[in-house]
């Protein structure tokens, strides 16, 4: 999963006009930052750590624990002396990359994710799209339009979060793969999730809703389309929109939210059969939404839950606007 993001964010630097907004310190932090932001994962998420009190949420006081973990663990490897990329940077260059990369592992944390969409899609709005510029995607001619990007490569907070979104967006991309990826990914993910479910369950700790009855194929297509739908598919249309560059993405969401869409409704369609062979109805789909299917993270904040009632009984359908 590292790899896998650290190869995203290159690949979004390379191919757009973030390379011109990004200084070389920077460009270090994100690639250190991606590769990094999961490092010695326990393989549970930030609300199982506080509940049961494990000594990383005391040490951390119940704040992204999992990301405060992780940027500490990176710095604990890069201070070996065999591992020591910032060696040759001065003094105060070494205080800027470090501020950077621990602000963008701590990106990672999905209570921040809506706040990070509210921003791009800021910045979106007051982008200026002018002339034409060639996609991802080579094979087509018709070129997305060139947008002149309302960002102040002066400004450190700018580049910050350029930083932040470039690691949050490249984390929540396993969905933005072709589809024969994406599903793979989001299959471990759900696994990860029913795991943590009869850990919890075991342990006499509450379950989060979204990880109960994941060994019912309904109810894994539902939590994927609804992840997809408000979680995914807004981040990646937005980032499409700055980005034209990045459109063959935002394509790959469309479709694997199609086909998650398609699996709902098969999954629905022989429900009725299922309970005939099975003699009882099965249990219903809960409303719910997942966290990050490459983080690891439940989503607790109210945003998130907010998102959970949302959900419908059929189909999502999303334009491009996340509408």
């Amino acid at each position: 999963h590292g790899c896998s993001v650290m190869q995203i964010a290159y690949l979004i630097m390379r191919e757009t006009k973030i390379k011109e907004l990004l200084r070389p310190l920077d460009t270090l932090a994100v690639l250190t930052a991606a590769l990094c932001h999961d490092i010695d994962h326990p393989g549970v998420s930030n609300d199982y750590l506080i509940k049961s009190s494990n000594p990383l949420a005391l040490l951390y006081n119940d704040h992204s624990v999992l990301e405060n973990h992780h940027s500490r663990t990176t710095f604990d490897v890069l201070r070996m002396p065999s591992n020591d990329i910032l060696k040759e940077l001065s003094r105060e260059e070494k205080v800027q990359v470090r501020r950077s990369i621990v602000g963008g592992i701590l990106a990672t944390d999905m209570v921040h994710h809506m706040h990070y969409c509210e921003q791009l899609r800021g910045y979106a709005e007051t982008a200026d799209k002018t002339s034409s510029c060639p996609a991802l995607d080579n094979s087509n001619n018709d070129h997305p339009p060139q947008t002149i990007l309302p960002f102040d490569v002066t400004k450190e907070s700018d580049r910050q979060f350029l930083v932040d979104i470039l690691i949050h967006a490249s984390d929540l991309s396993g969905q933005a793969l072709k589809p024969e990826l994406a599903q793979q990914w989001g299959e471990r993910v759900l696994q990860e999730f029913k795991d943590l479910a009869e850990r919890e369950g075991a342990e006499g700790l509450p379950v989060a809703p979204f990880m109960q009855g994941l060994e019912e194929p309904l109810r894994r297509a539902k939590t994927q389309q609804t992840f997809v739908s408000y979680v995914i598919v807004p981040l990646w249309s937005t980032m499409a929109d700055l980005f034209p560059e990045l459109s063959v993405l935002h394509d790959n969401v469309q479709r694997n939210l199609q086909n998650y869409n398609k699996a709902v409704d098969k999954c629905t369609a022989e429900l009725p059969q299922l309970e005939l062979n099975v003699g009882m109805p099965m249990s219903p789909t809960r409303k719910s939404a997942p966290g990050s299917p490459l983080g690891r993270q439940a989503m607790n904040s109210p945003a998130a839950i907010a998102l959970k009632e949302k959900v419908e009984s059929g189909p999502v359908k999303v334009d491009k606007n996340g509408s």
